[in-house]
């Protein structure tokens, strides 16, 4: 198994061939999930895809024909709740190796029998825990507080000083648990509202949530989700922390905590990776807050061009037909040339021949766009500020060992 999990994360094509030798032993257990899930995973799954000899293809179908996730046989009350009249069913799994729900929102009427079902596929535990509207960040740091204890590594995660807050949740399931798949049956509230849903596996709360809404018409579920969307709090600068010293937050886990949920609020996850969370386009926030410090960092936070990495440097393409185009190089070959213009777009590129270029400028605009902290509260700044300039957020050592090397997390 340990055999399997490092090829995935090496990802290299001396890794491939010797998972070869791994296929000879029984695939059963945790040793058959993590040979499938390493073979069928992005870094080895290009080295067999494309040979037609290739025999992994068949075994993967009949593999994922084998470990089949099937819904429990319900009981006698269960299947008259499932038989009710304006029964919603609604089914969501996780996104394997991406720590996402596969739906983030879905409507219901104000008192409509609801019929979950939650299957899990990925490699890491979760679960899903619907709470009252507001308290997605006072449950998920509640749940990340709860690892410190390493008795609580295999429970589920649901504080038991917030259960006021929690309506509904399933089991914490997954390939290391009992099972892969929990249905909840519940009545929806009957007050309209955004009631956010969540995994409480620490550390997956910021990413890993999405919303189902109590709205008795399209109107006002439309409305309530409007409503949900973060306003423009202001266009801050520096002079607003004129007392910025003063205003210096004890680095504690619950202002770690929320500063990581700030961090996802002004998308800084989608250029970034910290705590587990995010994507690498841009610099490396570990590296450079061994640089950067106190209102020095938050300067360059609130004001990207100061400085700009060399790496992320823009840069502007005049081409022969006239046409001009500006962004971050993802991509150059001796024959074409791949940018992205907006680094929050990073799948959105704009590719020409560099024998089309006519004339090549480094600009000296940061492609980190400004503005991404005015829809935060100047407490929320300052959360974030500590939470990125303390550089390292990982989950106990009792944790990590249930996420797969490579697992990622990201918003594309």
């Amino acid at each position: 198994m340990e055999a399997a999990i490092a090829a995935t994360y090496i990802g290299t094509r001396a890794a491939f061939d010797a998972m070869q030798d791994v296929l000879k032993y029984p695939r059963t257990g945790s040793v058959g999930y993590a040979i499938t899930c390493a073979l069928g995973s992005r870094t080895l799954r290009p080295y067999w895809e494309s040979d037609p000899q290739s025999e992994i293809a068949r075994l993967l179908k009949a593999a994922a024909r084998e470990t089949e996730i099937r819904e429990p046989k319900p009981t006698k009350a269960e299947a008259a709740f499932d038989r009710q009249a304006g029964l919603k069913l609604v089914n969501i799994n996780c996104v394997p190796e991406r720590m996402l729900f596969s739906q983030t929102e879905f409507v219901v009427q104000p008192g409509q029998p609801v019929k979950l079902v939650f299957t899990n596929a990925d490699a890491t535990d979760h679960n899903l825990v619907i709470v009252q509207p507001g308290a997605l960040a006072e449950v998920g740091i509640a749940a990340n507080l709860m690892a410190k204890d390493p008795r609580n590594a295999t429970s589920d995660f649901l504080p038991p000083d917030r259960s006021e807050l929690i309506l509904q949740a399933t089991a914490m399931i997954g390939a290391g648990r009992s099972t892969q798949i929990d249905v909840l049956r519940f009545k929806a509230p009957q007050e309209p509202g955004l009631y956010p849903y969540v995994c409480t596996f620490p550390g997956h709360w910021i990413v890993m949530n999405g919303l189902m809404v109590v709205a008795g018409s399209d109107r006002q579920a439309e409305e309530l989700l409007a409503s949900g969307r973060p306003a423009l709090v202001r266009e801050w600068t520096m002079a607003d922390f004129a007392d910025f010293e003063n205003e210096v937050l004890p680095k504690t886990d619950e202002v770690l905590a929320r500063g990581l949920a700030a961090f996802v609020k002004a998308r800084c996850n989608q250029c970034h990776v910290a705590a587990g969370q995010g994507v690498n386009l841009g610099p490396d926030l570990t590296e450079s807050v061994k640089q950067l410090k106190g209102a020095e960092l938050l300067r360059q936070i609130l004001e990207p061009s100061l400085k700009i990495h060399d790496k992320f440097q823009s840069q502007q393409f005049v081409l022969n037909d006239g046409r001009v185009f500006t962004g971050v190089v993802m991509q150059e070959t001796e024959r074409q040339v791949k940018i992205a213009a907006n680094l929050l777009t990073p799948n959105t590129l704009t590719t020409f021949l560099r024998a089309d270029i006519e004339e090549r400028l480094t600009l000296t605009i940061s492609p980190m766009p400004a503005g991404l902290l005015n829809f935060l509260t100047k407490q929320e700044i300052l959360e974030l500020h500590a939470y990125v300039e303390q550089g390292d957020f990982r989950l106990p050592e009792h944790l990590r060992k249930q996420h797969l090397p490579g697992q990622r997390s990201e918003r594309q």
